[in-house]
């Protein structure tokens, strides 16, 4: 059985990294051979994340990808979000040979009801596939309106890959962030709170260049690094996770919090979409509205540096059972199979 993937980004995306890459093992061991495509290459992506991204350089993504449906003679397409980002349902459905699979791990979906010639296409794109991937409850409720073909399908990470484990608290305590340029701005809403702890180090790992959050002492900026991932995770104490309450934001995996997690480092996130199901509140870190929220719990850590390390290990626990490539693979590779 021939499989093709088609991903929006590349390798440097953790989107194709933890949606996709991490599974093609196990499907490879059932014979599957596996073809990917994606519709921006990694030095693409590069540029986007620069902002030196020209938008007429775009015309090229969209020829080789509408080239690539068109020759496509795989038993099954696995689609993430949809094939022909932004176009009308016309002409993807005219390129986009069934059966496919479609993978969510956001609510794109919503942003495409803005416009008038996009807002029906992932309700049609939905009807007419042969299952839908929702990497959260809150997408699997809203894809679910629309079709019975729709299961549960978190973003998982890799038990081995982050074997190494939070065994120390470092003096000052550091405050760290992981993620990519998009969702950086996010941490803006704790900046006047970052000014005040001074007492604390605050390690954020590829932010957006354009970032500034002004006056926080002890801060380093990071850009990320795929080899340097574990060992830049590890020097956290505390993981974070600030989002705004929106319906794109409810959409959201939880992504960082399971790296965190994964190492063993208790989290501080705000209580929005997948984060209310990933955060157990008091055991394996704190879910934070307010900045005073988000104070206390900063400076619980503070008082009770101890509890980082159990904390941390529950954090653990909980991603070896429910959201571990271990015990998930063999699920989404049957939802895709089946």
């Amino acid at each position: 059985m021939k499989v093709t993937f088609y991903h929006k980004y590349d390798s440097l995306a953790a989107s194709y990294r933890y949606r996709f890459q991490q599974f093609f093992p196990y499907l490879e061991e059932d014979g599957i051979q596996i073809k990917t495509h994606s519709f921006f290459s990694n030095e693409d992506l590069k540029q986007i994340f620069s902002h030196k991204r020209k938008a007429l350089s775009l015309i090229g993504n969209y020829i080789q990808r509408a080239q690539a449906l068109y020759e496509d003679s795989s038993d099954l397409r696995v689609v993430y979000m949809d094939a022909l980002p932004y176009i009308p349902y016309a002409l993807e459905k005219a390129l986009l040979k069934e059966p496919y699979v479609l993978d969510l791990d956001d609510a794109i979906f919503l942003k495409y009801q803005r416009y008038f010639f996009l807002k029906n296409k992932f309700p049609r794109l939905f009807k007419r596939a042969k299952r839908i991937l929702a990497g959260s409850s809150f997408i699997y409720d809203e894809v679910k309106k629309y079709t019975d073909k729709v299961v549960y399908a978190p973003t998982v990470v890799d038990l081995d890959y982050y074997s190494s484990q939070k065994k120390e608290v470092g003096a000052p305590l550091t405050v760290g962030w992981m993620g990519s340029p998009s969702t950086s701005w996010f941490l803006k809403f704790l900046q006047p709170l970052f000014e005040e702890m001074s007492d604390f180090r605050f390690l954020i790992i590829g932010a957006d260049n354009n970032l500034n959050l002004g006056n926080v002492k002890n801060l380093e900026l990071r850009p990320w690094s795929e080899e340097r991932e574990r060992e830049d995770l590890l020097e956290f104490d505390i993981g974070i996770m600030p989002l705004e309450n929106d319906l794109w934001s409810r959409g959201k995996c939880g992504f960082k919090l399971l790296q965190y997690m994964a190492c063993g480092i208790p989290v501080i996130a705000s209580p929005v979409g997948a984060n209310l199901k990933i955060v157990e509140h008091g055991e394996n870190g704190f879910l934070a509205s307010s900045l005073e929220d988000w104070k206390k719990s900063f400076e619980y850590y503070k008082a009770y540096p101890e509890k980082i390390l159990s904390m941390g290990k529950r954090g653990r626990k909980k991603v070896e059972e429910e959201f571990s490539l271990q015990v998930w693979a063999p699920r989404v590779k049957d939802f895709i199979l089946s």
